[in-house]
C-alpha cells in the first residue's frame, strides 16, 4: 500500500495501479486547513463545519514566519491609575510579570512545593542551611531566639545530636555579625514606627505605611536580610525611602539595607547599603517625586503588557549585553536556573538566548531613553532613575 501526506490528493487510476491500496492519513484536527483545500481528496474541499473553516482560515491567517514571542501580540487597554497601594507598587517592581497576570487575569504563577521529608536528615546542603541561618535572624529580630535550637530538633529542620549543634553554631556565628552590625549602627530592630504615606504624583495617589526604625545616623526603613545582596533589596528599600521623603519632607530619611555576604573565607562577612535622596533638603521631595512618577509609569506600562523589566537581567544589562553577570542572570549556570526558564522571562518575550534577547529593538510605544534593545532600554529607565534619585550614605563592606 502506498501512504500519501494529508494535503496529497490520490494518484487517478491507472492500468499499472489498478487494485493497489491507497491509504489517505486525514488532519487530526478538524480546523486543519487541508480539510477546506482543494489539493485534497477530492477537486473540491470535502470539509463542511463552518466553524471549523472559520477556524482554520484564522490559524491560516497568522505568519508563519513570526516567531512566538512572549504572551501577547499587543498590550492591552492601560488601567486608570488614580489610586494605587504601595504594596501592589513592591510587588511589581519585584516580579513585574507576575504582579500583570495577577491584575490583569487573577492568576498566579505557582510556585514549586517541596514536600517534607520523611525521614530526620542525616545531612544538609546548602539550602537546607539557608533556611535554619534565616529562621534563627528572624527569630533574633523579633525577639523569640530563645529555645530556637530545641524547636529547630524537634521539627526536624536539623539533625539530631552534634551534628546538628555544629550546624547551628555555624548559623549562630553569621547571625551574629549582622546582629552585631545593628548594634553600632544604634538600630533597635524591636523598636519600630510605622508611618501611613499619602503622596500624589501626577493624577495618582499613593497610599500604604512604612515601618520606620530609629538609628544613630536617622531613622528610615530598615532590612536585614540572610541573604547576599539582589538588585531587588535595594529597590525594595528605595521606594519606601521615596514616598517618606515626598510625604514628610522635612526629615532627613535614611534607608538601611544589611545582607549577609557571599560565602567568601577571605571576603567581606556582610554588606551595607544607607541610601540618602539626594540634593538639599528643599529639593530631596521634587528629586524623589519624579522618581516615584519613573515607577509609576513603569507599573502603568506593565499592566498593559509583561515588559522586558527583570530582577537580576536587567540590573547586569546595564553593563552590556556582554557582560558576565548578564549571562549567568539569563541563561543561570548548574547552581542556579536563570531567569530565560522561568515562567516570569517567558511571558514576556519567550524563551530566547540572550543574543535574541537583546536583539528585540524598543517598540515605537516604549518611553524614549538610552538603550539600542527593547531590555536595555527598560533597565535604563528603572535603575537610571535609581542612581538619579539616591546616593550610598556610608555602605560599605566589612
Amino acid at each position: 500500500s502506498q501512504r500519501l501526506p494529508a494535503d496529497t490528493a490520490p494518484p487517478a487510476p491507472t492500468p499499472a495501479n489498478r487494485g493497489a491500496r491507497v491509504e489517505f492519513t486525514h488532519p487530526l484536527h478538524g480546523f486543519d486547513a487541508s480539510n477546506f483545500s482543494s489539493s485534497a481528496s477530492s477537486a473540491r474541499p470535502w470539509g463542511f463545519d463552518p466553524h471549523m473553516a472559520g477556524a482554520a482560515a484564522a490559524r491560516s491567517a497568522r505568519n508563519p514566519a513570526a516567531p512566538v514571542t512572549g504572551l501577547l501580540h499587543e498590550p492591552l487597554p492601560k488601567l486608570p491609575l488614580h489610586r494605587v497601594e504601595l504594596s501592589q507598587l513592591h510587588r511589581f517592581l519585584n516580579d513585574p510579570q507576575g504582579t500583570f497576570l495577577r491584575t490583569r487575569f487573577d492568576v498566579a504563577i505557582p510556585r514549586e512545593q517541596e514536600l517534607p521529608p520523611d525521614q530526620l536528615p542525616a545531612e544538609l546542603d546548602g539550602l537546607d542551611k539557608w533556611k535554619i541561618g534565616n529562621d534563627l535572624l528572624n527569630a533574633e529580630l523579633a525577639g523569640t531566639a530563645e529555645g530556637f535550637d530545641e524547636r529547630a530538633v524537634l521539627r526536624g529542620a536539623v539533625p539530631p545530636a552534634d551534628l546538628g549543634r555544629t550546624v547551628l553554631n555555624e548559623k549562630r556565628g553569621e547571625v551574629d555579625l549582622l546582629t552585631d552590625e545593628l548594634t553600632r549602627l544604634g538600630i533597635n530592630y524591636g523598636t519600630t514606627s510605622r508611618h501611613a504615606v499619602a503622596v500624589e504624583t501626577g493624577s495618582s495617589l499613593i497610599s500604604g505605611a512604612v515601618d520606620v526604625h530609629e538609628s544613630g545616623a536617622g531613622a528610615g526603613p530598615v532590612r536585614v536580610l540572610f541573604s547576599a545582596r539582589k538588585p531587588k533589596h535595594l529597590l525594595d528599600i528605595w521606594l519606601d525611602l521615596l514616598v517618606l521623603t515626598v510625604a514628610m519632607p522635612e526629615r532627613t530619611w535614611v534607608a538601611t539595607l544589611l545582607n549577609k555576604a557571599k560565602a567568601k573565607p577571605a571576603g567581606p562577612q556582610r554588606t551595607l547599603d544607607r541610601l540618602v535622596v539626594r540634593g538639599e533638603p528643599g529639593e530631596a521631595a521634587e528629586i524623589a517625586r519624579q522618581a516615584i512618577s519613573r515607577v509609576l509609569e513603569l507599573y502603568e506600562l506593565g499592566m498593559s503588557e509583561p515588559l522586558p523589566l527583570f530582577p537580576a537581567t536587567s540590573h547586569a544589562a546595564l553593563a552590556g549585553p556582554d557582560h558576565n553577570d548578564v549571562l549567568k542572570a539569563w541563561e543561570g549556570n548548574m547552581f542556579m536556573p536563570g531567569e530565560r526558564t522561568k515562567p516570569a522571562g517567558q511571558l514576556a518575550v519567550g524563551s530566547v538566548d540572550l543574543s535574541d534577547l537583546f536583539k528585540a529593538p524598543p517598540r515605537p510605544t516604549d518611553p524614549a531613553g538610552p538603550g539600542e534593545s527593547r531590555v536595555e532600554r527598560y533597565a535604563h529607565l528603572l535603575w537610571d532613575a535609581y542612581e538619579d534619585s539616591v546616593t550610598n550614605h556610608d555602605g560599605d563592606d566589612a
